[in-house]
């Protein structure tokens, strides 16, 4: 079967081979479902995020076998469409993609970092808003035009 996974040059299925060289250099966990959701690929960061990942299993076995094992934080306030949060402390992004044929390709990202660095910047923003709110002080922001863009309690006391 000639096509554009083949590269049209180099030896027959060189394309396939190096399509898969790719995936499995990615850090990311990528998976392949056929149109019956059928586990067809996985690259090795998908089967360590899902030990249960061999050819053939279901989609659905899958997420049930993550339910299951206990690893997944499934009563998380606030999670995010896309996303899995882990006993272990990581959280994942989930991208999902439907192909032509009607299978599914996924890819999986640890972002816990990103999500740790986020909630950082949110506690340091919560403490400075309080901080600025319980002033005892006027605090004005000015922008470009001249205008009061932001105004402490103090500050509406005053004027």
């Amino acid at each position: 079967m000639a096509g554009a996974s083949d590269n049209q040059s180099g030896p027959p299925g060189g394309g396939r081979r190096r399509l898969v060289d790719a995936i499995e250099s990615l850090s990311e966990g990528v998976v392949l479902f056929d149109s019956d959701d059928r586990l067809v690929l996985s690259n090795r960061a998908f089967a360590e995020l899902y030990p249960a990942a061999r050819p053939g299993v279901g989609h659905q076995d899958l997420q049930r076998a993550l339910m299951t094992s206990g690893d997944l934080v499934a009563d998380r306030e606030g999670t995010a469409e896309g996303r899995e949060y882990r006993r272990d402390g990581r959280c994942l992004q989930l991208a999902e993609y439907r192909t032509k044929g009607g299978g599914l390709i996924a890819v999986v990202t640890d972002i816990t970092e990103a999500e740790r660095s986020q909630a950082a910047q949110r506690a340091r923003d919560d403490t400075n808003r309080a901080i600025i709110d319980t002033a005892f002080d006027g605090i004005l922001a000015i922008n470009e035009a001249g205008l009061i863009g932001f105004a402490n309690p103090a500050a509406e006391e005053i004027f």
